[in-house]
């Protein structure tokens, strides 16, 4: 389903509700076995679900989130916080631990919990004795409340999504993640490897420069940490342009990342100078059109990356000079300057602002 389609929306909700009713009815009403746990994890698996496609997100950082917020608008799970307690009296017990617990804290309060197989009159009802208060669940209602909320002709999931461009965006982004999955390609990047990498890029570009000292390569003899430091940068570019190009893991073009970082560092510097009315330090490596010139870009991607820097006549310089641009173009000998120390700089800014962004986008 690669655009909103109602009637396919119908289909696979209706079908995950018959199999849950199914399945539940077998779990706890049938002659032929009671199961409780299997008829709960089953309800609360299905909620998980639900609240990924209101939600639009399948991140494991939102799972809990989701499903309390699906549960509480859908369900009216809203009375005395149920949703928070139903989920962390019976949801996580089972679905972390595979068992309950005899009593569990929610913030101060100690609860403990019981189950019913199928009394609605029980359903959520919270007594209290001797200061700890015990929550009842009736599994087949539970189930029921699910049901309800999709399908109602009023108020159910599945009507609300005739006519809500939002939640119909949710269900799609989520709906296509599950049934149309794509193992070779790595479409989010998780968070903590986002935290890593950004922990990494600090910890070898500070490990680089402390041992680098100004010189100037305007020769053919490219073997000190200047190069070290060029070659470094590069490799990064290639790195974080390929999670800009949301192509992190895949057999990307390195051209076309080191093309995107270069962009990243000139757009953000067009904005704070603007910002701070000062001259732009990335001007010269962008056309006419506003598009980053090939030639500085294939001497991040061929002389740097692949070729470590080494090249006897070379169309650049590189230092670690203090002052001037990061990279800039000295017309009168026809080369490039690359001052490694600013752009590292400014790179690791670059970073620090686009870091919140890459985590708040992958959730």
């Amino acid at each position: 389903m690669k655009e909103f389609n109602s009637n396919e929306a119908r289909i696979f909700l209706n079908d995950r509700i018959n199999s849950l009713i199914e399945d539940v009815r077998h779990c706890v009403l049938k002659d032929d076995g009671i199961a409780p746990f299997p008829g709960l994890l089953y309800c609360f698996s299905t909620i998980d679900l639900l609240g990924a496609l209101y939600k639009g997100s399948t991140s494991k950082y939102s799972v809990s989130y989701n499903a309390r917020k699906y549960m509480e608008d859908r369900m009216s799970y809203k009375k005395e916080n149920v949703a928070f307690l139903v989920q962390n009296i019976f949801r996580h017990p089972l679905v972390h631990q595979a068992m309950m617990q005899p009593t569990v804290y929610c913030g101060h309060q100690k609860y403990t919990w019981a189950y019913i197989h199928n009394d609605r009159s029980k359903h959520l009802i919270i007594e209290e004795f001797d200061g700890i208060k015990k929550l009842w669940v009736s599994i087949f209602t539970l189930a029921q409340d699910i049901e309800d909320s999709v399908i109602n002709d009023n108020t159910g999931y599945v009507k609300m999504l005739e006519n809500n461009s939002d939640l119909q965006d949710n269900f799609i982004h989520v709906y296509n993640s599950i049934m149309e999955p794509k193992p070779e390609r790595i479409k989010t990047i998780k968070i903590d490897l986002l935290v890593r990498l950004y922990t990494w890029t600090i910890r070898d570009i500070e490990n680089i420069y402390s041992k680098t000292f100004s010189y100037n390569y305007s020769t053919s003899n490219f073997e000190g940490p200047s190069n070290s430091y060029a070659v470094l940068l590069a490799a990064l570019f290639d790195v974080w342009g390929s999670i800009f190009n949301d192509k992190f893991g895949i057999d990307g073009n390195t051209n076309l990342n080191v093309k995107r970082t270069l962009k990243e560092l000139y757009d953000k510097d067009v904005i704070d100078c603007k910002r701070n009315k000062k001259n732009q330090n990335y001007n010269e490596i962008v056309d006419d059109e506003g598009n980053i010139r090939d030639d500085i870009v294939k001497i991040f991607r061929h002389n740097l990356v692949h070729n470590f820097g080494k090249k006897s006549d070379g169309p650049y310089d590189l230092s670690i000079d203090s002052e001037g641009k990061a990279i800039s173009y000295i017309y009168e000998a026809d080369r490039w300057h690359i001052n490694c120390k600013k752009l590292a700089d400014d790179f690791l800014n670059l970073l620090r602002v686009k870091l919140p962004e890459l985590i708040k986008n992958n959730l």
